[in-house]
């Protein structure tokens, strides 16, 4: 039987990325999820959506300077 909704770490087997890319994506409100009690959970239907709609972005625009880790500009000297 396939699950309906996995953890972070199976939603990152499944899309094959990191768990600190789950995270991130979920932070920034691109990956939805939901709670039981206290365990996050992530809809295997919005895993599927959110890959459809990265599709042809392996291509996107470069990233530009350095950011520091408080995600501002660096300044380059």
């Amino acid at each position: 039987m396939t699950p309906i909704a996995v953890t972070f770490p199976e939603a990152g087997e499944f899309l094959r990325v990191s768990v600190a890319t789950i995270k991130r994506e979920v932070h920034a409100g691109r990956l939805p999820v939901f709670h039981i009690g206290n365990a996050a959970r992530i809809r295997v239907e919005a895993l599927r959506e959110y890959a459809m709609g990265r599709e042809g972005e392996e291509n996107r625009r470069p990233r530009v300077g350095l950011a520091t880790p408080r995600g501002r500009q660096a300044v380059e000297a």
